[in-house]
């Protein structure tokens, strides 16, 4: 006779006593357009409060290459009045408990007007306006650049320079960043410039301008990376949630900061300002895809030690919404048949990638420290952090469409009380917003066999989120429930 036994599941073990880093801000954020004519309501700051989102960036996307502020008007769009003006956009923002973050049209404008908005801003009306950023990847032939040498780094940096230098004098407290890409030799230009570490000369984007830039004595605070894994067209579930560009691009920009600015890289800051499945909003972009995307994306940029990550956008009011001309393959998982890159629709429908951004909000605040994990479920995405208050936080991710996961977890330097919060999403509410029966909204319950060692079996296409209370206040707390009982 021969015995069958069960293969043991896979082992990953979350390693508490080694954190990676400490969140300092709210890191969840939202590109708001000044297209949207719904962004102005009261509803929209219950929205933002849900989601706990920290950075609120505006105009939005190609159109701050254009974007007159004084003026409230777009250089290559003079007919088009733009629906969300600045004031009311920071009213929002403040209301919603969001941090504002403004692109300054490098295309068209001047330093000179940069400089006026940031003084116009917090020095006339105090809006305390942190982060603001020179361009919106004015590297591309997409953008509109009325330079005489458009899309070129050189005369990037040489105007980038001026723009800080002018925008710092109006108020010396702001943090400016400008745009880059990882890769040397991305986005090539006739200039050439030696990588003083390897000796190699690169003529891409982000080695000129930083280059340039030490040549002028000068320093970005942060850069500000866009992040679309996918080719517009091209779109592929699988290969969307095998992505590890957010981790692969901060290794390649620090190293750039550090050969190309030297010691004075290390106090440069990293910003993912955008990020979407692709630049094309096929089908996937409101598909429960896009939202185990989007989970996966706010965890590995915390762990590669980004600042922020915002999403674009929050509603996608004029461009193409909702888009039924793009990659709607039925390759493509998901029943809606056409894209939006919002994560609500204009009339407020949240998708998939909402209720994900909800529950990321119970996942990571200000104060926690973000952990270590090691060990291997193929499929399966864990990360976790760790609260102030010692309690702890598991984020797993099945990217698998049809196949359960059972995974073994060890919480090394941990000991949980037996019960835990679970807070899920994934197919089953995802086909309840499809079919109106059943609840679309993130699922909780509790799990009682939470242990230094457990098991749990993760649903296909879910995000599955435990919070973990340590072992002293899980038992104080149940003692103090059987003290009240009658």
């Amino acid at each position: 006779m021969i015995a069958l036994f069960a293969a043991a599941p896979p082992v990953v073990t979350v390693e508490v006593g080694r954190p990676l880093a400490t969140v300092r801000r709210p890191p969840f954020g939202v590109n708001a357009g000044m297209w949207d004519g719904r962004f102005d309501r009261s509803a929209t700051v219950a929205q933002l409060r849900t989601l706990a989102v920290g950075v609120l960036r505006f105009p939005g996307g190609s159109s701050s290459n254009a974007y007159h502020w004084f003026e409230h008007r777009v250089a290559n769009n003079p007919h088009w009045i733009p629906a969300l003006r600045f004031e009311r956009f920071v009213a929002i923002a403040r209301a919603a408990g969001g941090r504002p973050m403004v692109t300054v049209n490098y295309g068209s404008g001047t330093a000179e007007e940069a400089a006026a908005w940031v003084r116009h801003a917090n020095v006339v009306h105090g809006y305390q306006i942190r982060d603001w950023e020179i361009g919106n990847e004015v590297y591309g032939s997409w953008e509109y650049d009325t330079h005489d040498a458009p899309h070129d780094p050189r005369t990037y940096a040489r105007e980038a320079a001026r723009f800080l230098r002018a925008m710092k004098a109006a108020d010396p407290s702001i943090r400016v960043g400008i745009p880059a890409v990882p890769g040397e030799d991305r986005y090539p230009s006739p200039h050439r410039v030696l990588n003083p570490r390897t000796g190699i000369r690169h003529s891409g984007w982000t080695p000129v301008v930083l280059s340039t830039l030490r040549e002028l004595g000068v320093r970005p605070d942060f850069l500000s990376y866009h992040h679309y894994p996918q080719d517009e067209g091209r779109e592929n579930d699988a290969r969307l949630l095998a992505s590890r560009g957010l981790i692969e691009a901060a290794t390649d920009l620090r190293n750039q900061l550090a050969d190309y600015l030297g010691a004075a890289g290390k106090q440069v800051g990293l910003e993912c300002t955008e990020i979407n499945s692709s630049p094309g909003a096929g089908k996937q972009t409101t598909s429960l895809v896009n939202g185990l995307f989007l989970a996966e994306s706010l965890a590995q940029a915390l762990v590669a030690g980004f600042g922020s990550l915002v999403w674009f956008d929050l509603r996608n009011t004029t461009w193409d919404t909702p888009a039924t001309h793009r990659n709607n393959s039925a390759s493509l998982y998901g029943w809606r048949g056409y894209g939006d890159y919002g994560l609500v629709s204009p009339f407020d429908e949240p998708y998939p990638t909402y209720h994900v951004a909800a529950l990321l909000a119970r996942f990571v605040a200000p104060g926690d420290r973000v952990l270590a994990t090691r060990g291997t479920a193929t499929g399966l995405g864990l990360y976790a952090t760790l609260r102030p208050n010692g309690s702890l936080g598991l984020l797993a991710v099945n990217r698998h469409p049809r196949q359960p996961l059972r995974v073994r977890i060890t919480l090394a330097g941990y000991r949980p009380a037996p019960r835990a919060q679970i807070t899920e999403y994934g197919v089953a509410q995802d086909e309840a917003a499809r079919t109106g029966i059943g609840s679309a909204h993130l699922n909780t319950w509790w799990f009682d066999h939470a242990a230094i060692t457990f098991e749990y079996t993760f649903a296909p296409y879910s995000i599955t989120l435990f919070k973990l209370a340590p072992e002293a206040s899980g038992e104080t707390q149940r003692r103090a429930t059987a003290s009240n009982s009658p």
